[in-house]
């Protein structure tokens, strides 16, 4: 099975035109490949639009959850083997504390 970023390669019509569009290096575009994810936010929009494959899915992402209130990471390697990575299952268990309200400044 071909990773994300594999398939949005093939369907722009290969890693020389993805370069094109992401506006980043050959060898670039290969080392996402091979990592199984975009780590440019920017290049992942752009080969999303193109390519058609949604931008979650290049940067490694999919929500989960009964609402879709968490986020898992689904990266890939080439071979279709997950790689290392985190996954949050619960985006709504807030870690740090909500800031307080701002007020206004006295004048």
């Amino acid at each position: 099975m071909k990773n994300p970023v594999q398939r949005a390669i093939d369907a722009v019509g290969g890693p020389t035109k993805a370069s094109f569009i992401t506006q980043f290096s050959a060898a670039q575009i290969y080392n996402w490949r091979d990592q199984g994810y975009v780590k440019d936010g920017k290049a992942a929009v752009l080969l999303a639009r193109a390519s058609g494959v949604p931008v979650e899915e290049l940067v490694g992402l999919e929500t989960t959850g009964p609402n879709g209130g968490g986020v898992k990471s689904t990266a890939t390697s080439c071979d279709g083997e997950p790689t290392a990575t985190e996954s949050l299952d619960r985006l709504d268990e807030q870690i740090l504390s909500p800031l307080p309200s701002a007020t206004a400044c006295a004048a």
